[in-house]
């Protein structure tokens, strides 16, 4: 029994020494060209989940998304009141870390432009996990 206390406290110790796996930085690479659409199904923590819109989503009404190119524009994706797909053209701009700065070329329907900023938090398994800020 003395044996298995002493066992058990060295593995605690050991662990209690080991630091927690810093997260992969997320590169634009991971992020530009890829149509990413809302997989509210994975949302977690206040953050947004999105995918690959080729990923195999179980059946839903619509889903938003985005897609963001190199040459600093985007394209919005939404849900149009006929259930279709609503889509809206920006640019992009880079924040300070993992964050960019979208401004939508759409006015809104006070008559102002729309603007928001999304941070790209984590990108693991095909999951993008974003915080979405309204400017």
């Amino acid at each position: 029994m003395k044996k298995l206390v002493i066992g058990l406290a060295a593995v605690l110790l050991l662990f209690s020494n080991c630091k927690p796996a810093q997260q992969p930085q997320i590169t634009m690479k991971d992020i530009v060209g890829v149509e990413w659409l809302h997989s509210h199904e994975d949302d977690k923590d206040g953050m947004r989940a999105y995918r690959p819109a080729d990923y195999n989503f179980p059946p839903s009404r619509g889903r938003q998304g985005f897609k963001i190119e190199e040459d600093g524009t985007f394209t919005v994706y939404g849900i149009a009141p006929t259930d279709g797909r609503k889509i809206e053209k920006g640019s992009w701009t880079k924040k300070e870390g993992s964050a960019l700065r979208l401004d939508v070329a759409a006015k809104n329907m006070n008559g102002r432009q729309e603007s928001f900023t999304l941070e790209f938090v984590q990108y693991k398994d095909q999951v993008l996990y974003v915080k979405q800020e309204q400017q």
